[in-house]
C-alpha cells in the first residue's frame, strides 16, 4: 500500500510540473503572439501615411516628419522615438503612443536617388525579455 502511494505521488508531482511547464510556455507564446500583433498593426499603419506622403520634410533615424493624406485629407504627421517608445503626433496634437519596447531607437533608413526620397526602410526590433522580435518593410514612396 505505501509502495503504491509513493509510485503515485512521484506521478502525480511529474503531471503537475509538465503541466506547470506547458502554462509557462503559453503564457510565453501567447506574450509574443500581443507583442508581433501590436508590432504588425503600427507597421500596417505607419506604412499607409509613409506610402501616401506628399512631402517629407525630417528624415532620421528615430524621427521621421511628413505630410500625407489620411482618408484623402492632407495632415502633418510625425512619428519620433522617446525612451524605447514610438509615438505619432497629427497636426500638432498630443503625441499618442503607437509601440512601445522598442530596443533601438534607429527605425528609419532612407534612400533617395538625384536628391529625391524613393524609399523608407521600417524596422522595430523589440525587446520581450530574454528574447528581441524583429518586423521591417520597406515602403516605397508613391506620390514624392
Amino acid at each position: 500500500m505505501a509502495v503504491t502511494l509513493l509510485v503515485m505521488s512521484i506521478i502525480t508531482a511529474a503531471f503537475l510540473s509538465v503541466f506547470a511547464r506547458t502554462l509557462r510556455d503559453s503564457e510565453t507564446v501567447q506574450g509574443r503572439r500581443d507583442y508581433l500583433n501590436d508590432m504588425r498593426i503600427a507597421m500596417e499603419q505607419m506604412t499607409k501615411h509613409i506610402r501616401q506622403a506628399t512631402n517629407v520634410d525630417t528624415m532620421q533615424a528615430d524621427y521621421l516628419g511628413m505630410d500625407t493624406l489620411v482618408n484623402g485629407v492632407a495632415k502633418h504627421i510625425h512619428y519620433q522615438v522617446v525612451d524605447s517608445t514610438l509615438y505619432r503626433q497629427v497636426d500638432g496634437g498630443t503625441q499618442v503612443p503607437v509601440l512601445g519596447d522598442l530596443a533601438t531607437s534607429s527605425v528609419f533608413t532612407y534612400t533617395t536617388v538625384d536628391g529625391t526620397l524613393q524609399e523608407v526602410d521600417i524596422l522595430f526590433t523589440v525587446d520581450i525579455g530574454t528574447r528581441t522580435l524583429n518586423l521591417g518593410s520597406q515602403v516605397e514612396m508613391r506620390n514624392l
